[in-house]
């Protein structure tokens, strides 16, 4: 992982403590997840390329070191939550029960479901159903064409625009936010984005040879983010491809300072 990333780690995980445990800071929720998959896409590609396209590439080898990751910390959250719930709980619960457990409780978008339990457990959920892809994915996108680089990319953001749009506004919480299949997006951009990082570094930005000028570059994009998490309406802040620009800007910047530094 790219230390300067590790740093916007920390303060995206700030937003979301601001956001959910003080309640003083509405959009930093929508925010902050949004760029955490697309963070997620992006550093998995870095990660990962090399190894995915290796002809001796383990599937099963890498979904045993995922699952080992994101399962056993889950497990004991699950056990601990339970007795909390417990006296809430009855038969009809036992299917949701099992998904939470087997972290597919997001695919549902009924909130009964993908708040089940951890209720902060249907980000891992989508983690999960991101990594299980991945492989595939990369493949796919990698070994495209420029052209076929380009129709996928055109095919993602119709299908996201399409269910946008035809979706009653109601939903966009269970679907559009909390759904892996349409978060899948912003994973997605993310791969692309690595992408783009890969060329961009190679290049000599004189604008971040002074690491002190990256990082006001940082800050100013994180104050941007903010302002508009802060002045869009609740429902649009769903939608996260609306954040998309400060994110990619954000992420590569921060990468490419430390890179040139």
């Amino acid at each position: 992982m790219i230390k300067s990333l590790t740093s916007l780690r920390g303060i995206f995980i700030l937003f979301i403590f601001f956001h959910h445990c003080l309640g003083l800071y509405p959009g930093g929720g929508t925010m902050a997840v949004a760029f955490f998959f697309v963070l997620g896409g992006f550093s998995m590609t870095l990660g990962y390329k090399d190894k995915v396209t290796s002809p001796d590439f383990s599937y099963k080898y890498y979904l045993t070191r995922r699952s080992v990751k994101f399962f056993p910390l889950h497990w004991l959250c699950i056990l601990a939550v339970i007795p909390l719930a417990f006296q809430s709980i009855n038969i009809h619960q036992a299917p949701i029960l099992l998904a939470n457990i087997a972290l597919v409780h997001s695919w549902v978008p009924i909130r009964e479901w993908y708040f089940s339990f951890n209720w902060d457990s249907w980000y891992l959920s989508d983690t999960i159903f991101f990594a299980v892809v991945f492989p595939l994915l990369f493949k796919w996108i990698a070994t495209a064409s420029r052209r076929g680089k380009f129709q996928i990319a055109l095919l993602f953001a119709c299908l996201y625009t399409i269910v946008a749009i035809l979706l009653p506004v109601e939903k966009y919480h269970a679907v559009l936010y909390i759904s892996p299949f349409m978060r899948l997006a912003d994973f997605v951009f993310g791969i692309y984005l690595a992408f783009i990082y890969l060329i961009l570094k190679e290049q000599q930005v004189k604008l971040l040879n002074e690491r002190a000028v990256g990082h006001l570059l940082v800050l100013g994009i994180i104050i941007l983010l903010v302002a508009e998490s802060c002045l869009l309406s609740e429902v649009v802040t769903l939608i996260a491809p609306v954040y998309w620009i400060g994110i990619a800007i954000l992420i590569l910047i921060g990468s490419l300072t430390e890179r040139h530094s």
